[in-house]
């Protein structure tokens, strides 16, 4: 199961700091933190979707590549 944690841990990994995946999905870099952190459950509704879709451009491998 992906996790919220899990997946900013993956962005990371991509490059982006905690600071730059907040401002993307438009709340504080210590709610970024707390998700990481798994002190935060999850995020709120448009924070959740934008989130998952930033997770889903820089983290899912396109079709036919291989790992």
């Amino acid at each position: 199961m992906t996790t919220w944690a899990s997946r900013i841990g993956d962005l990371q990994e991509s490059g982006l700091t905690l600071a730059e995946i907040a401002e993307q999905i438009g709340v504080a870099p210590s709610t970024v933190g707390d998700l990481k952190t798994e002190r935060s459950a999850s995020p709120r509704g448009e924070a959740a979707l934008k989130l998952d879709a930033l997770h889903r451009l820089r983290c899912t491998a396109p079709k036919g590549a291989v790992a």
